[in-house]
């Protein structure tokens, strides 16, 4: 998918990649590229593909496991299971830089809405609330 583009893989894999320093050079690289690509088939949801829309970063990942739960192809990410496509569409935002910013705000929206605070806080005091409203019933 990568072949000939200029990528700079960030993990643990050694001779491929290297780590980030801390946190705020995470987020640095995150920020500053123009795409992320996700290939990852084995994992429900990459932490990092979430980390990276959590940060504006333009998506692109396989269409499998839990990412279509979360993202829309064409609203906030593109997606498929076809390397050729994944391809194109990597390409597509390296040369479009509007459109890329578009769909990274458009992935940073998508990860506020379904994972942010307000969202975690009022789904736990719902479960507290039925778990209390259960327990004074009798």
């Amino acid at each position: 998918v990568t072949d000939k583009l200029s990528v700079f893989p960030v993990g643990d894999t050694k001779g491929f990649s290297r780590p980030a320093k801390d946190i705020e050079e995470l987020v640095s690289f995150y920020q500053n590229s123009q795409v992320y690509l996700n290939t990852a088939n084995l994992s429900p949801i990459s932490t990092a593909l979430l980390e990276a829309a959590s940060c504006g970063c333009a998506i692109v990942s396989v269409n499998k496991c839990m990412v279509p739960e979360i993202f829309t192809h064409g609203k906030d990410a593109l997606l498929s299971n076809n390397p050729k496509e994944l391809r194109k569409y990597c390409e597509l935002l390296l040369s479009d830089q509007e459109l890329a910013t578009k769909l990274g705000s458009a992935a940073r929206k998508t990860i506020e809405d379904k994972f942010g605070l307000d969202r975690f806080v009022n789904q736990w005091n719902g479960i507290f609330q039925r778990v209390a409203n259960s327990v004074f019933k009798g």
